[in-house]
C-alpha cells in the first residue's frame, strides 16, 4: 500500500490565486460596462421650458397618471419631480418631451420642480382635484361682473382659494397649436373672479362645495363662434355642405401668401361666418 503526502498548502495557495484573478476581471467588466451605460445616457437638456398650462396654483388631475410636458433642445434629459415622485425623458427630435407620474389623491400644496442642465423650473402651491374645461359661445363666455344677478355680493364673497382658475387667450389658427398664449392659473378671489365665466364659477363653486377637493376650471369660451371654428379641418371635410367655404380658405391662402397672420384670420373668420 503506498501512501501519498499531498501538500495543501499549495494547492490553497493556487485556489486563492485563481480566485482573485477570476474576482478582479468581473470587476474590470462591471467597471467596463457602468463606463459603457454612463457614456450612453442622454446629456441634461438645454432649453428647458414647461408648457403654458402649468404655472403656480395650477391644479393637475387626481386619480390618473399625470403627464407633464414641454420643450427642451432635441436630445437632453429633464428631470420632474412632484412629491415624492422623479421621472426622467428625453427630449424628442423636435424638442418635446413628457414624463408621467403616478396617479396621486386629491390634495396639496405641493412644489412641482423641472431640472435641466442649469435650468430649474420651481412651481409652487400646485393642487391634486379635479379639472375641468368651460368651452361654449356668450352663455359660457358671460363674466360674473356683467351684471349677473346679485354679481357685486357673488365677488365680494368669491373666496375659495382651492378653486383654481385658468383663461384660455383667444386665438385663431389653420393648424393645431401646441402652445397657448401666456396665461397662468389663479386662486379665486374678489380680485380675480370679475372677468371670469359665471356658469363655469358657479358650476366649480357647487362641485367643490359637495366634493371638497380642489378643483381647476379652464376657460376656453368665445361668445359668437360657429360650431365649425371649433371643428377641425379633416372633420369639416366630410361635410359637402362645407366644400365651398373649405376651397375659399385654401385659395385666399395661395393667391397671397403675403397675407399676415392677422388678416389670414380674419378672413377665415369673415369666411367661415358668412359660409
Amino acid at each position: 500500500m503506498s501512501f501519498y503526502n499531498i501538500d495543501t498548502s499549495v494547492t490553497e495557495s493556487k485556489t486563492m490565486k485563481n480566485y482573485n484573478n477570476y474576482l478582479l476581471r468581473f470587476i474590470a467588466i462591471l467597471f467596463i460596462a457602468m463606463l459603457g451605460f454612463t457614456s450612453c445616457e442622454s446629456p441634461d437638456a438645454t432649453g428647458v421650458e414647461i408648457h403654458q398650462l402649468f404655472s403656480d396654483h395650477a391644479v393637475l388631475q387626481r386619480e390618473i397618471p399625470l403627464k407633464i410636458w414641454g420643450n427642451a433642445d432635441p436630445g437632453g434629459t429633464v428631470e420632474v419631480s412632484l412629491g415624492e415622485q422623479s421621472q426622467r425623458a428625453e427630449a424628442d427630435a423636435d424638442g418635446n418631451w413628457m414624463v408621467e407620474l403616478s396617479e396621486m389623491t386629491a390634495g396639496g400644496p405641493y412644489e412641482l420642480q423641472i431640472t435641466g442642465g442649469d435650468t430649474t423650473i420651481i412651481l409652487d402651491d400646485i393642487m391634486i382635484g379635479d379639472v375641468w374645461l368651460a368651452s361654449g359661445q356668450s352663455n359660457m363666455q358671460w363674466p360674473l361682473s356683467a351684471q349677473v344677478d346679485n354679481f357685486e355680493e357673488e365677488i365680494a364673497n368669491a373666496n375659495y382659494p382651492e378653486i383654481r382658475l385658468f383663461t384660455v387667450e383667444r386665438n385663431t389658427s389653420y393648424e393645431p397649436l401646441e402652445s397657448l398664449a401666456q396665461s397662468s392659473w389663479a386662486q379665486t378671489s374678489p380680485e380675480t373672479i370679475g372677468s371670469f365665466s359665471a356658469v363655469a364659477y358657479f358650476f366649480g363653486r357647487e362641485i367643490h362645495q359637495e366634493l371638497d377637493v380642489p378643483i381647476g376650471l379652464i376657460n376656453s369660451s368665445w361668445g359668437g363662434t360657429p360650431a365649425e371654428a371649433w371643428t377641425s379641418e379633416e372633420a369639416v371635410s366630410d361635410m359637402s355642405e362645407f366644400a365651398d367655404t373649405l376651397q375659399q380658405i385654401e385659395q385666399q391662402l395661395q393667391t397671397d401668401p403675403s397675407t399676415t397672420d392677422v388678416e389670414k384670420r380674419k378672413e377665415r373668420d369673415r369666411i367661415v361666418v358668412r359660409g
